[in-house]
């Protein structure tokens, strides 16, 4: 009896062995079963990907078209006063001066002439304090360069300002583009005092001063 255990127990343990590297063959072929699907559907994914990529036709697509409506939305308020300006222009053109309809569409041109040198302006130039620019971009320069930015819708509307007075000064005041000239001076004179005034005043609740 003691000569068979040892033959008893390495038969045992040849078995174990041997339902171990079955166990692991029958895990290595289910792994290679799943790697095999998963290849599959990830071929298939991007197949299913590619068909559903919009292919250029050289015509215009929907994000193009976002695009030009997103651009003109941006720059929708300078292009509606400047439409306004160019309509006042026409029918003052036309119009007489000397009848109150006339005379009000000179006045009406050079109001919102104003108002799109205003749009327009405080989008590229700056005056350091004022409540109607935006704040000059903190970069280092020479401190000349420094001043003019930090001025410089000031220094646009003062130059501006000084081509209009010239011009006024050379016109008829009584004809019909000098009272225009004459009433875009004063509209002028008017944004480049409140440009000042609201860089040093205040006014407690309203959205025109600091």
């Amino acid at each position: 009896m003691s000569r068979d255990a040892p033959a008893t127990r390495g038969s045992s343990d040849r078995g174990e062995a041997s339902r171990r590297e079955g166990a692991a063959g029958a895990l290595y072929v289910e792994g290679s079963n799943w790697g095999v699907r998963a290849t599959r559907i990830k071929s298939g994914y991007k197949r299913a990907s590619r068909r559903l990529e919009p292919k250029y036709d050289g015509r215009m697509t929907s994000g193009n078209r976002y695009s030009r409506s997103s651009s003109l939305k941006n720059h929708s308020l300078g292009l509606v006063v400047g439409s306004i300006v160019a309509l006042w222009f026409v029918l003052y053109v036309r119009g007489d001066p000397s009848t109150h309809r006339g005379a009000f569409y000179g006045n009406a041109l050079a109001d919102w002439l104003g108002s799109l040198m205003i749009v327009i302006t405080t989008k590229y130039f700056y005056e350091l304090g004022s409540a109607e620019s935006r704040q000059p971009h903190p970069r280092t320069r020479t401190h000349f360069i420094r001043f003019v930015i930090d001025h410089s819708l000031t220094i646009v509307l003062v130059v501006t300002g000084a081509a209009w007075v010239a011009l006024y000064s050379a016109l008829d005041s009584q004809g019909k583009a000098g009272q225009v000239v004459g009433n875009i001076v004063s509209e002028w004179t008017q944004l480049f005092g409140l440009v000042i005034m609201t860089k040093y005043l205040r006014e407690i609740g309203s959205k025109e001063s600091k």
